[in-house]
């Protein structure tokens, strides 16, 4: 960079320093990549955390509702079998005279087929 007269050669040293501020500059836009990658991972990493925590939740409302739904069909069932219950038992104690009458045409029935 010293000419023979002990001079500095200003066109050796822009080049020198132009050189330097390369590789300075390229450095440095590894470093800002390499960060913007890290960033980009993490943020992604994130997201797929998220979205499991979505997923799971949307797992458990529909378990949720599937076993509201278990639940209420079976206690309709049970209501329903409860109904028919009270009805069955309602006409298998038939009242007296209703058991009366049906004796009566009974009889009447096989008096005139004798």
């Amino acid at each position: 960079m010293t000419l023979p007269t002990g001079k500095i050669d200003l066109n050796e040293y822009g080049n020198h320093l132009a050189e330097k501020a390369s590789e300075i500059y390229e450095e440095r836009g590894k470093r800002v990549t390499q960060r913007l990658d890290n960033l980009r991972e993490e943020a992604l990493s994130r997201a797929g955390k998220w979205q499991t925590v979505l997923d799971r939740s949307g797992e458990l409302l529909k378990e949720q509702k599937e076993r509201k739904r278990g639940q209420e069909i079976e206690r309709l069932t049970e209501e329903k079998r409860k109904e028919i219950d009270r009805e069955v038992s309602q006409r298998l104690s038939m009242p007296d005279e209703h058991q009366q009458k049906l004796n009566k045409g009974m009889s009447e029935m096989l008096k005139d087929l004798f």
